[in-house]
């Protein structure tokens, strides 16, 4: 990964992380500066249910969400 995309990766796993007990589209919406409606499309985006949650989601998940948050 370039210096960037590992940024981005840091970025999407602490924003998701950031929010106990939220779910996704919701702690990456906080974490991120994003609209509720933005963090669902990212997620749908990366083919990740917006619904889960951090800690169930895999490391191939993360780097997704990463990947699609840098196109947004």
């Amino acid at each position: 990964m370039a210096a960037a995309e590992t940024l981005r990766f840091r970025e999407v796993v602490l924003a998701a992380f950031g929010q106990r007990r939220k779910n996704l589209a919701n702690a990456l919406a906080a974490g991120l500066g994003l609209s509720p409606d933005r963090a669902r499309t990212l997620c749908a985006d990366a083919d990740v249910d917006p619904g889960r949650r951090a800690e169930t989601l895999s490391f191939d998940e993360f780097v997704r969400l990463a990947i699609s948050a840098s196109r947004h």
